[in-house]
């Protein structure tokens, strides 16, 4: 069973750091200086097309750590992934299921790991994986729910993985979760 763990949130967070200073690293260097001394030896010209080329790097190297970050943050969704459907098709084939049943198990595991997350991300990195691991888990209801059609199960599977979804939502989005059925 996958688990977050803190150092997994010091890199998140330290890649993030990265994204945030390349822009000020870039005036840290001189830049405008540099350009103005470039244009006063070789014209506008050669300026400009400078210019223009620093720029498409640093946008090139934003771009980079910015995938890196969501590459991470998707590897962490596929890892998680399996526990979610684990317990959605143990859930969906119990003949009692209670609301209990998501309490114990797959709450639980959301639970622990979102505390970590939320202790150890900065803001704007634990909403990217709460965005993250919600996607992974409609994903992972898709499936079963595909599953559950292709296996010709009974309407009572279908009102079981209803309720599950249910409180997931309202674990996810608490509030902010609509009532309509």
């Amino acid at each position: 069973e996958f688990t977050i763990n803190k150092s997994l949130c010091l890199a998140i967070n330290n890649i993030d750091y990265v994204l945030q200073y390349i822009q000020p690293f870039v005036g840290d260097l001189g830049y405008d200086t540099t350009l103005a001394g470039l244009e006063a030896l070789n014209g506008d010209m050669v300026a400009a097309s400078c210019r223009r080329t620093l720029k498409t790097l640093v946008q090139n190297a934003m771009e980079n750590v910015e995938n890196k970050i969501l590459e991470i943050l998707e590897d962490v969704g596929e890892k998680m992934a399996p526990v979610i459907s684990e317990f959605l098709n143990k859930a969906a084939c119990r003949v009692t299921y209670t609301g209990k049943d998501v309490e114990d198990t797959l709450l639980k595991y959301l639970d622990e790991n979102l505390i970590l997350l939320k202790e150890n991300l900065t803001d704007r990195n634990f909403e990217r994986i709460l965005s993250v691991i919600w996607e992974c888990s409609a994903q992972s209801f898709e499936n079963t729910i595909y599953h559950c059609i292709e296996a010709r199960k009974p309407a009572s599977y279908f009102r079981t993985l209803c309720d599950i979804l249910k409180i997931l939502e309202n674990f996810f989005y608490g509030e902010r979760v609509s009532n309509d059925e």
